[in-house]
């Protein structure tokens, strides 16, 4: 999968156009309607784009560990090792999408296959922290780009929030396949204006 044509995506200035036309990222809305802190402090900013950054060397097969810092090593060891006890089947790596009809763009880190769902796609948000946190608002998150990836409009995909901790280890939230839909109603009403809820998480498209 490869970035549409008509999509611009400004890594420097984290924007989305369409044909031109300045999109909303999914982070923005939650952002906007008080679900999350769009970017955090300095340093989780430096830690999630390194930590990203070595990730997606890991999954194409060019990352030498040996010349990650070992400051931020164990996060990506924590992603080795959820892919090697999980089985997930990387499918697609941090490729932006949009959907033109509600303005909205994102960049989902991972979409793939894992056992446990059968054959299922799964889009699978990264974070990394000390605590091991995944913050709810992730399942809104993951319901508008499971939205924007489905290839049919019946195709429902799993979301899974995985936290990587400087020790090699992991957590994983599941979030079920039952509430998609109503999540993906609730970040469109916070596109369209509503705000219900208080800020609980950092991220980033």
């Amino acid at each position: 999968m490869t970035m549409p044509a008509q999509l611009q995506f400004d890594a420097l200035t984290h924007t989305y156009r369409h044909n031109g036309a300045p999109l909303e990222s999914v982070t923005q809305v939650l952002a906007r309607a008080g679900q999350i802190v769009a970017w955090g402090d300095e340093e989780d900013l430096r830690r999630g784009s390194y930590v990203h950054k070595a990730a997606a060397l890991y999954d194409r097969g060019s990352l030498d560990f040996r010349r990650v810092a070992a400051e931020w090593r164990g996060f990506v060891y924590a992603w080795r090792n959820w892919k090697r006890d999980s089985g997930f089947k990387v499918q697609i790596i941090e490729t932006p999408v949009f959907d033109a009809e509600h303005g909205i763009a994102g960049t989902p880190d991972r979409i793939g296959l894992l056992e446990a769902f059968k054959g299922v796609r799964v889009v699978v948000d990264l974070k990394s922290n000390k605590a091991g946190q995944i913050a709810d608002a992730v399942r809104y998150q993951l319901a508008a780009y499971a939205m924007l990836v489905r290839r049919t409009p019946g195709e429902r995909l799993e979301r899974v929030g995985l936290a990587l901790m400087p020790d090699g280890k992991y957590s994983v939230k599941h979030f079920p396949m039952d509430s998609l839909l109503a999540d993906w109603a609730q970040f469109l009403d916070w596109k369209n204006g509503g705000n219900n809820g208080n800020g609980n998480g950092n991220n980033g498209d």
